[in-house]
């Protein structure tokens, strides 16, 4: 028990190095992510730089060609300048597709857009010339070109290749270059910064250590004491229900861990004295309970056994030979009935009868009850109303058990209204709230008589418990085990203004 006194004192010291290390594992997950997003950054900007570097340097070997057939009016200039398209197309597309930021995208589109006018004019210009041009005759010298071609080309190489193309190609150029020496010099901001956390990571981490170890030092302390009283305490409780326990006054785990454990060895007899005692009260409250059946079962014998003794030893005194007759022979008769039906519901209680299960209609099951009860009801002046659903509700059960439950509610519902009422019998399907799988009925008797006492709420179901002169208190505790062992439940209530209304809610398909 001591090492567990050393654990629970352990708990903060390990707490604190969970959280250092969860703020070094994120400093640390925080750094690799922001070097690699840096890194990305630099690495496209680097392509893209180069892309459009390349791209530039092909534009202005295009330049040169077109300038070199102004100085010497030879058409393979313009077919050379024409002919560089295939490397510039790919190179264009390429840097469109680095061109992450505004600016730079917004460049190189503006390049794009003066780089198909420029080809497009050149393909114009060239076209005439190139088609006149004939590289088999060598020796035929080049006629000039005519002023208006010569001021064309000079404005295409001039404005729109310099000012519309190589110029926003320039200026992308310089934008990467800022953008990689802002990302270097973010890098080494970065770098300093996690000098210095990490410093004071090391530092902060150091200190809560120590003063973390000082507070659990002192908590140590404490709790020594404090279980060293705590022992002492319990020992002397258990002076009362074992002899006297003596511990050791040897300072440390070591005394308290050899004290602990005979204190351990003597709540482990202690708690077998307890459990031993709870088995002999739950023998006890057994058999007070058989004694309370017995009484219950004697009473209820003797009250019919009265009159019939009556009866017989007044015709023993007349000396009637002719034996009994007439009224007498009615009321024991009357009297042989109520003891059978004693003994059958004793019988009933004692043994309950294992359910046999099939699939039932139970509309027509509390039709049945309803045929069954009609003709008292009738005498009764109380009004039998059935509430029920329209399509069928078939459920797996025991058709005796459960027409045996739902008689003896509406029986006692017409015990409750001599003089006329009313009984509504309904039906509603239930859903539960755990799964659809287990989806069930509610049976409801509700009638408008006196209702329960609230004295008897908590203890209707239970055995010998009835509101009736002449009931045995069994009926509703039969009813109320038929309902479990069905897994349903019997819930009674009273209703406003006056009445009782009992539910037994039962599922369609019992667990297996």
């Amino acid at each position: 028990m001591a090492t567990h006194v050393v654990r629970s004192i352990a708990a903060p010291m390990i707490a604190l190095s969970i959280v250092l290390l969860g703020v070094g594992v994120l400093a640390a997950w925080n750094v690799n992510r922001q070097q690699q997003e840096t890194s990305d950054l630099v690495i496209r900007e680097m392509r893209a730089m180069l892309t459009i570097e390349d791209l530039h340097i092909e534009m202005r070997d295009v330049r040169y060609n077109v300038n070199r057939f102004l100085r010497t009016d030879d058409p393979q200039a313009l077919i050379t300048a024409l002919a560089l398209r295939e490397k510039t197309d790919p190179l264009l597309e390429k840097a469109l597709s680095l061109a992450r930021m505004g600016k730079e995208r917004e460049l190189v589109e503006i390049g794009g857009v003066g780089y198909e006018r420029f080809f497009t004019k050149l393909n114009q210009l060239s076209k005439p010339i190139i088609a006149a041009y004939d590289p088999n005759v060598a020796a035929e010298p080049h006629r000039p070109a005519s002023p208006e071609v010569v001021v064309a080309f000079t404005q295409l190489s001039d404005e729109l290749l310099t000012h519309e193309v190589l110029q926003p190609l320039r200026k992308c150029l310089s934008f990467n270059q800022e953008v990689v020496e802002r990302a270097n010099e973010g890098h080494q901001r970065t770098a300093q910064h996690l000098k210095i956390g990490f410093l004071m990571l090391g530092i902060c981490g150091s200190a809560a250590g120590l003063l973390t170890g000082t507070g659990i030092a002192r908590a140590v302390g404490r709790s020594i004491v404090q279980l060293n009283i705590s022992v002492r305490d319990v020992v002397g409780k258990l002076h009362d229900v074992r002899e006297p326990v003596t511990i050791s006054h040897d300072g440390g785990f070591v005394g308290i861990e050899s004290d602990l454990k005979r204190l351990e060895d003597d709540i482990g007899e202690v708690v077998r004295r307890l459990q031993q005692r709870e088995t002999e009260l739950l023998r006890a409250e057994q058999l007070a309970r058989v004694g309370q059946l017995a009484a219950g079962m004697a009473h209820e014998l003797r009250n019919p056994l009265t009159p019939m003794k009556m009866l017989v030893q007044a015709a023993l005194e007349r000396g009637d030979e002719s034996g009994l007759k007439g009224r007498a022979l009615h009321v024991i008769n009357d009297e042989i009935s109520r003891l059978e039906k004693s003994i059958q519901a004793f019988l009933d209680f004692a043994r309950p009868p294992v359910p046999e299960k099939s699939t039932v209609n139970v509309i027509e099951l509390i039709q049945q009850v309803s045929n069954l009860v009609s003709a008292r009801a009738t005498q009764q002046d109380v009004r039998m109303k059935l509430d029920l659903p329209k399509d069928s509700v078939t459920a797996v059960i025991d058709t005796t058990q459960i027409r045996q439950l739902v008689l003896n509610l509406v029986l006692n519902s017409l015990d409750a209204l001599p003089n006329g009422g009313e009984i509504v019998v309904r039906i509603e399907s239930e859903q539960s709230a755990q799964s659809a799988s287990k989806r069930g009925f509610a049976i409801t008797i509700r009638d408008n008589g006196a209702g329960i006492p609230e004295g008897l709420m908590g203890t209707l179901f239970e055995p010998f418990v009835t509101t009736k002169e002449t009931g045995t208190g069994l009926g509703l505790s039969i009813c109320h085990r038929i309902a479990t062992a069905h897994g349903g439940t019997l819930t009674v209530r009273n209703i406003e203004p006056h009445g009782a209304e009992f539910q037994l809610s039962l599922p369609f398909q019992p667990d297996a």
